[in-house]
């Protein structure tokens, strides 16, 4: 599309937020002429950091601590943010009124040159994101960061030329969007597929179906990047329309899979991707060696690192380029020397008395919370955990508990209570309720013992209690730095 078609355009942007999608959508509209109107309904005090970077924008209107239907009913094109349901009377308005509703993530689809490449799943996107994006930076390639791991790549949308490799983590919110544009990433990775947002698509086929549009639009000779071992595998495999590439702790049992054209794996000890025989080889124990992955669970990151390995081959094969062994040994080296523990995903935060504590605020689903315990296999754990329930089942997780915590303190939510259920139902944990953060962390560090760890990994979503997971964590840092030595 041309520069000026939004000039003079009413466009209402949804949910402004504090991550920079509701910004980017912002400026890229403000920047090519059109009327915008920013509505949230958090307050302006919650959102005054990105309300001041935008305040100097032309024709830029905010109406913060609520929306107002007119704005709806006189809009041309709404941008809604991921989190806003598709039952919204608001958005309802707007489609009575023939509004255009798309999001962030589509506008940055419909006008990208770029190449894209997507990585989606339940656990471990904003890791392997991130590794995809090193990798293929340091095989010499304009790669560039961007989607749910925070940040917009919209404004600078008309800057990006057909050189570029857009890596972009995308949720299933973004996701389930995107079906409005009928277009699929050139390359796409599902990592996994455990319970989640079940409050928002109801059923696991739902959830599915919404991580499946990464796949459902692809082309002949785009790639998808399966994870061999999940139990969702063959039905993402079904929905593959053109190449199939697996992922699995054994490169040999990744071999056995039957139509596959690109195959990613452990041989030994080392980390091997190729097309049959292995054409890309790197030691692990060279890599795991580095700081970035000294407080991750090995094998968690061996997988994220197995799927940001097979992506990038993959992408080098779309691009037409041969991948070279050589390269790739090089390049995972600097991505591991590169590579530091986003915060939020066990991220340790500090050592009191040898208890260490730990931050894993991003883990808000039980599954998430399980690989967690695996981290820290050799120590009993004192857990933090609670808040907005999903929908999910805990049941499996408190009988993992039974059998690795000292104690869990739970916050008083309705999601702290289902935990709490589940704790009673298979007994022998110990837990309480706590009001807040400061409180969580003090009992926490009360009951907690040399060479214990305590976990903050809630499990649940923050809604109700903090803004988001990042506030939550953020938290927990302030009152693990309060703590006494």
């Amino acid at each position: 599309m041309k520069q000026n078609t939004y000039k003079g355009r009413k466009v209402v942007v949804m949910g402004l937020g504090l991550f920079g999608g509701g910004e980017g959508a912002v400026r890229f509209f403000a920047e090519r002429g059109a009327s915008v109107v920013v509505t949230d309904m958090k307050e302006e005090a919650e959102l005054a950091p990105v309300v001041e970077r935008l305040r100097d924008l032309q024709g830029v209107e905010f109406h913060l601590g609520e929306h107002r239907e007119e704005d709806f009913r006189n809009a041309d094109i709404v941008v809604v943010n991921p989190a806003v349901r598709d039952d919204s009377p608001f958005l309802a308005a707007a489609k009575e009124a023939g509004a255009e509703i798309t999001t962030e993530i589509n506008l940055l689809f419909r006008h990208c040159r770029a190449k894209t490449v997507a990585i989606t799943g339940t656990n471990g996107k904003s890791t392997t994101a991130t590794l995809t994006y090193l990798l293929l930076k340091n095989l010499g390639l304009r790669a560039v960061l961007g989607g749910n791991i925070g940040g917009s790549l919209l404004p600078q949308v008309s800057r990006l030329t057909h050189d570029h490799i857009l890596v972009l983590e995308l949720s299933s919110f973004q996701l389930e969007r995107l079906a409005a544009e009928k277009r699929s990433p050139d390359v796409s990775a599902v990592l996994n597929l455990t319970p989640n947002h079940l409050d928002r698509h109801g059923d696991m086929e739902s959830y599915a179906a919404a991580k499946a549009i990464a796949l459902i639009h692809q082309k002949p000779c785009d790639f998808a990047v399966l994870n061999g071992a999940d139990g969702w595998f063959p039905w993402f495999r079904s929905r593959v329309k053109g190449n199939l590439a697996v992922f699995m702790d054994n490169y040999y049992d990744a071999l056995q899979t039957a139509g596959a054209d690109v195959f990613a794996g452990l041989f030994g000890d080392e980390l091997c991707v190729g097309r049959g025989r292995p054409e890309w080889r790197a030691i692990v124990r060279d890599l795991f060696a580095h700081r970035g992955f000294g407080t991750e669970p090995v094998g968690h990151n061996t997988r994220n690192l197995l799927a940001a390995s097979a992506t990038a081959f993959c992408t080098l094969l779309y691009r037409g380029t041969e991948p070279d062994r050589r390269d790739f040994a090089t390049a995972l080296a600097k991505c591991a020397e590169q590579f530091t523990p986003l915060p939020h995903r066990l991220e340790v935060v500090r050592q009191i008395n040898g208890v260490l504590f730990v931050n894993d605020s991003i883990a808000t689903n039980p599954e998430s919370v399980m690989a967690a315990l695996e981290a820290f296999a050799d120590k009993k754990v004192v857990l933090i955990a609670g808040g907005y329930d999903k929908g999910l089942a805990y049941g499996q997780l408190a009988r993992r508990l039974a059998e690795r915590a000292r104690f869990v303190v739970l916050f008083d939510t309705e999601g702290g209570r289902k935990i709490a259920s589940a704790l009673e139902e298979v007994g022998g944990v110990e837990f309480c309720f706590v009001a807040d953060m400061e409180e969580a962390v003090s009992r926490a560090a009360a009951v907690a013992q040399t060479g214990d760890v305590v976990l903050l990994s809630p499990a649940c979503a923050s809604f109700g209690m903090f803004p988001n997971f990042a506030a939550r964590g953020d938290a927990f840092k302030t009152a693990v730095a309060n703590l006494e030595d």
